[in-house]
């Protein structure tokens, strides 16, 4: 979904998605693209590149959720694994995401079970929350979740709770002028932070999310 996206969508409910050369699903938005969208309850495996793929950029707007899905042994087409998580995201050239990811079981796929990338003043405003991330081993950053600002001055307010993986979690804010803000609670796992920026705590009055 792109270029003249606006309203609200289900792009897949209860289904099996396997088999794809490229992702299982793919929401792209372009150009001040607006729109509300939900995958949930579907088994999304052996996909050629990441199970779940969404891309902002060009001021788009989106409220995303991804609930309670199954994603699993996607990505091993991708030899350079660019594009092998089983849930990637990411927002660039001032777009705007309000996600909520809750309640999704992400195994055995080639790369990172979860990436969340902000980039070139974008903004995010996760809640992530009762996932489950086992065996996805992140190349030569082996964890199960990585969420990570880069330049110039994205935005990122993250409510990361009840989670767990077995690669453990990983942050990271290395741009000085980029704002980076978390709750962190009730994970199992490791959970790792880039000490090279900021990451600040997070409330609700400042730094809300889904």
């Amino acid at each position: 979904m792109s270029d003249t996206a606006q309203g609200e969508f289900t792009i897949k409910e209860n289904q099996a998605i396997s088999g794809n050369n490229t992702n299982g699903i793919a929401v792209v938005m372009l150009t001040d693209s607006t729109g509300n969208f939900a995958i949930d309850n579907n088994v999304i495996s052996e996909n050629g590149n990441s199970g779940i793929l969404v891309g902002m950029f060009d001021n788009s707007t989106a409220n995303v959720n991804i609930n309670n899905n199954t994603i699993s042994a996607n990505g091993f087409q991708d030899i350079n694994l660019d594009n092998a998580e089983g849930i990637g995201i990411s927002t660039a050239s001032n777009s705007i995401l309000e996600l909520l990811l809750q309640g999704n079981i992400v195994t055995n796929n080639a790369h990172f079970g979860v990436f969340v990338n902000a980039d070139e003043q974008s903004q995010i405003k996760a809640g992530v929350r009762f996932n489950t991330l086992t065996n996805n081993p992140g190349g030569n950053n082996p964890n199960g979740l990585v969420v990570q600002t880069r330049f110039p001055s994205p935005t990122v307010c993250l409510d990361l709770s009840n989670n767990t993986s077995d690669n453990g979690f990983y942050l990271s804010n290395p741009d000085p002028t980029s704002i980076f803000k978390a709750t962190i609670q009730n994970n199992q796992g490791d959970i790792s932070i880039d000490q090279s920026g900021i990451i600040e705590p997070r409330d609700d009055n400042d730094c809300p999310v889904p």
